[in-house]
């Protein structure tokens, strides 16, 4: 259903005077998906339809341009992309921005069928969906997606405190492409960080 409604309402913004211009001659509707996710949850919101609902659809409705952009970029691009998101705070897990992406690529694979697109595109729109959704599983959103926990950590670091502060940091540099999810550099990772606490904490009583 929230794919169905992304594709009504994705282009429900082309044409109004905030968006319209004109370029050589030629129409333009530069900004549209964002004036248009705002529409989109403004007539969702009147229908009454569950406010998670809304949020899907408009985030649909918002992102599906930048679907398009990115196909033919390098890799890191997408990976950018997939790390703004996942610190937006608009996803709880990376499982369900994963999702989210499923039905943007349904969205964005359903759009260019309604154009003149070729077979070749529509092929070439389907795999970078693929990979888009594959790189997502592997782009943390929560400390909980980490492939480590506070109990594997807490023999490590026992202070209450330090222990809370490390699992965000491990998932900010997980997220930045600087540390791979995987237990044994999150581990490793976790006792370089403690060794230095320490050290600091020891130049701080001298």
């Amino acid at each position: 259903l929230a794919v169905s409604w992304g594709i009504l309402l994705h282009d429900i913004a082309k044409g109004q005077a905030e968006v319209r211009g004109y370029k050589d001659g030629a129409p333009t509707d530069y900004g549209h998906e964002i004036v248009g996710a705002q529409m989109a949850g403004n007539i969702l919101t009147r229908l009454r339809y569950p406010k998670e609902f809304v949020n899907n659809v408009t985030w649909l409705v918002k992102n599906h341009m930048r679907f398009g952009t990115n196909i033919d970029r390098p890799d890191e691009v997408t990976w950018r992309w997939l790390r703004q998101e996942a610190r937006a705070g608009t996803f709880r897990l990376n499982k369900d921005m994963a999702e989210a992406f499923k039905k943007l690529t349904a969205l964005c694979v359903a759009d260019a069928s309604a154009t003149e697109a070729s077979e070749q595109e529509l092929i070439s729109d389907q795999m970078y969906g693929k990979r888009l959704v594959k790189m997502a599983y592997k782009m943390p959103v929560h400390t909980t997606d980490l492939n480590i926990n506070g109990n594997d950590l807490s023999t490590i670091i026992t202070d209450k405190k330090q222990l809370a502060c490390i699992l965000p940091i491990l998932l900010r540099r997980v997220q930045d492409g600087n540390l791979k999810n995987e237990p044994m550099e999150l581990r490793l990772a976790a006792e370089g960080w403690a060794v230095r606490q320490k050290n600091t904490q020891g130049e701080q009583h001298e």
